[in-house]
């Protein structure tokens, strides 16, 4: 044989191969060769018979590109918040799986479920009438980004551990989905909980849900740069978590709380959170621990203080209230509780505590709070003093354009707050 009929064999055989590793589907069905692309053709509906799923996938470096088609089930049962009652895709102990461009809509349990599932990308989904969006247990080292996800009961995107015995799940990242319209009182944007660590949730949109992100049981999480936008209850939930970093993100018109810190958190970061338009209240247990936040002093050793800051800029015109609870454990130094108020330090100025319309201490619930109205640039010393007034002077100088709140908060972590909008 010459050299160029071997050539012209080579060349035949290696597209045959390439061929045979693309397959169009258009029923549901077991995606099980490993290595191959599957090409949805059809809209599918339902499930395969006798069982639970639409299409599962458990084998090796499958690609199931849905080409923008449909999978739909009938949601009899929507809102059960049984996560096995219907799914459109299963992925069950597998690894190197990419799910794209599927529209998959009205199934009761989850819209993507997968079991033990690594390194794998769920990309450009539109998913929508579902008890859970995509729900991933004890998986590791997957992407799930540019999705788009909405009318869901239970979760947009959860990341969990399924047994108790399993390892956590760890080193999973989410990233810009958008998430939105929770049809009934319990649709949360993002949830990973249930010992997950290095979870990366980071610029998604959370839009008109009950709850925003909740991170509960789990080390080592970064949630950043993501926006939500009127969110019935808690924009971020901390349970149990430890390590955590919450850093530039931006809320809109939060009804309850923009931040639920609860149960033995510690060494958590919340830094550069800007608050639009919301009245809401920081709800918290166990340690906070307050750091990059320059103690003003007092006004002179009259005057006590606790000692812990928010730092709060403020660029606009603007009003606050604030209510902080505080224990009596933490005003020891105080010779009479009734006097604590807040105080304003002022750059170049001196000290005032005449900040707004209301500033007093409510003793019987240990709260101090106020209305704060004229920020300008200056340092707000928040806590107990032995008295309202006071001479100025005999404190540090400190940089403009920046707020500091001695804030009765415990121990904890850092927590910068950045106001921009007016009314609120």
């Amino acid at each position: 044989m010459s050299f160029k009929h071997i050539l012209a064999v080579l060349i035949v055989v290696s597209i045959a191969l390439t061929t045979a590793q693309a397959v169009d589907i258009s029923s549901c069905t077991n995606l099980t060769t490993a290595s191959t692309t599957y090409n949805l053709i059809t809209d599918l509906n339902l499930t395969q018979s006798g069982l639970n799923f639409c299409v599962k996938i458990n084998n090796t470096g499958i690609t199931l590109d849905c080409g923008g088609h449909r999978l739909y089930g009938n949601y009899s049962n929507f809102g059960s918040g049984d996560p096995n009652s219907q799914t459109g895709i299963y992925i069950n102990r597998t690894s190197n799986i990419v799910i794209t461009n599927c529209v998959i809509d009205d199934y009761e349990g989850a819209g993507i479920l997968g079991d033990y599932v690594n390194n794998s990308n769920i990309t450009n989904n539109v998913i929508n009438r579902t008890d859970n969006g995509v729900l991933l247990w004890t998986s590791h080292g997957n992407l799930i980004q540019n999705n788009t996800i909405f009318d869901v009961d239970s979760n947009g995107i959860m990341i969990g551990r399924s047994l108790l015995a399993d390892p956590s799940a760890k080193n999973n990242i989410i990233n810009l989905n958008l998430i939105k319209d929770a049809w009934d009182s319990g649709g949360a944007c993002i949830s990973s909980i249930d010992t997950t660590n290095n979870t990366k949730i980071w610029n998604n949109t959370c839009y008109n849900l009950s709850y925003a992100i909740t991170v509960a049981d789990s080390n080592y999480a970064d949630v950043r740069n993501n926006n939500v936008t009127t969110v019935e209850w808690d924009a971020f939930a901390l349970y149990r978590s430890n390590y955590v970093n919450i850093i530039n993100n931006t809320l809109y018109d939060i009804g309850s709380a923009y931040l639920d810190i609860s149960n033995s958190n510690t060494n958590n970061v919340i830094t550069n959170l800007v608050l639009h338009n919301s009245s809401s209240n920081i709800s918290f247990s166990g340690d906070l621990y307050m750091q990059s936040a320059t103690d003003p002093g007092t006004p002179n050793s009259s005057y006590a203080s606790i000692g812990k800051f928010f730092e709060i800029t403020n660029s606009t015109d603007a009003w606050m209230s604030i209510n902080l609870s505080y224990a009596d454990s933490e005003i020891s130094g105080i010779s009479d509780e009734s006097q604590i108020v807040w105080w304003k330090y002022t750059n170049g100025v001196g000290w005032t505590y005449d900040i707004g319309s209301t500033n007093a201490v409510d003793t019987a619930n240990n709260v101090v709070y106020a209305n704060i109205s004229n920020f300008s640039s200056s340092f707000l010393p928040l806590g107990p003093v032995s008295g309202p007034s006071g001479p100025s002077g005999g404190v540090p100088e400190f940089s403009d354009f920046a707020w500091v709140l001695a804030a009765v908060l415990g121990a904890g972590s850092l927590l910068l707050i950045k106001r921009t909008r007016k009314g609120f």
